[in-house]
């Protein structure tokens, strides 16, 4: 049942990547190039950044030194253009997609049954796929952040083992702890354990936030009726005559169910609150044992 709902959905995630670079060509190059630009972009600071203090802290070669500063304003200066030049193609092309894919729904609920237009089922689909699109962007911006996330992720862990792979190499001219190989297997597991952890509370993040949306689907569609009636200047004289403002203020707010939008919210809080948490203690962890490398002498501060 499993291995089918996933072939489905690669099934369904191919067409759309070919659906897309057919509304505009070289879509997905542009996309992947501005993903690895981005995650180009903090490497360069951090490797020349690393090659200057550590010269200014030995030889103090003021020729070296101006070198990798020159290096250092070029590279930033022409990954910066291009930044600019691709995140332009990207937001163009994104507006085009976006807007055939409005026109696209549009057909369908201009097309419908009229029997569906007195659904309720079919209203709640319709309200859930607009809240969407009102969130997340709809599936165009879904899809192109999804794709950025992936590429980015996998060139940024790959750079960042080949960056870190001094660090976590045993070094044997130190009696220092830190600098044994059990230091190192201890902060990779580490590492690798927070991460799963990571993953795993967000995938539950998430799996949250769909049943709320489903959960509230038919309180926002009564809600957006109040509001709408609320909003439209035409209802503004019947409103006032027959006092019904305050019916539609309580009509709001029974269907909003505020309580329970606060308890998602708590909860939300609580799952961000560990994250960043989390985030906070590994770095904290790993700049405790890079540093205490570097005094044992493993590398230089750079």
């Amino acid at each position: 049942m499993k291995r089918d709902k996933l072939r489905t959905e690669l099934h369904m995630l191919g067409r759309i990547f070919r659906l897309y670079h057919q509304f505009t060509g070289g879509f997905w190059f542009v996309v992947v190039f501005h993903a690895i630009l981005q995650v180009a972009s903090p490497f360069i600071n951090l490797y020349f950044s690393a090659r200057i203090l550590n010269e200014l802290i030995g030889n103090k070669n003021v020729q070296l030194l101006g070198r990798y500063v020159l290096l250092t304003l070029t590279i930033n200066l022409v990954v910066y253009l291009l930044m600019q030049g691709i995140e332009k193609l990207k937001n163009i092309a994104s507006e085009k997609i976006m807007w055939k894919e409005y026109n696209s729904i549009s057909e369908v609920f201009l097309n419908t049954d009229y029997e569906n237009l007195g659904d309720p089922s079919y209203q709640n689909k319709k309200r859930y796929y607009l809240e969407r699109i009102q969130m997340e962007g709809g599936l165009c911006w879904r899809v192109i952040g999804n794709v950025q996330n992936i590429v980015k992720g996998a060139i940024t862990i790959g750079t960042a083992i080949v960056f870190a792979v001094p660090a976590f190499m045993p070094f044997h001219g130190s009696t220092s702890f830190f600098a044994t190989r059990t230091a190192s297997i201890l902060m990779i597991l580490l590492l690798v354990g927070a991460s799963i952890y990571s993953v795993c509370l967000n995938g539950r993040q998430v799996e949250l936030d769909r049943k709320f949306m489903k959960e509230f689907m038919l309180g926002n569609r009564s809600f957006m009726y109040y509001a709408g009636d609320c909003m439209d200047y035409r209802y503004g004289k019947e409103i006032r005559l027959y006092s019904e403002g305050q019916m539609l203020v309580e009509g709001m707010k029974k269907v909003l169910d505020i309580d329970r939008l606060g308890k998602r919210g708590l909860l939300s809080g609580f799952y961000e609150a560990v994250k960043d948490g989390l985030g906070v203690l590994l770095g904290g962890c790993v700049y405790f044992f890079i540093g205490a490398k570097a005094i044992a002498g493993a590398f230089g501060a750079g």
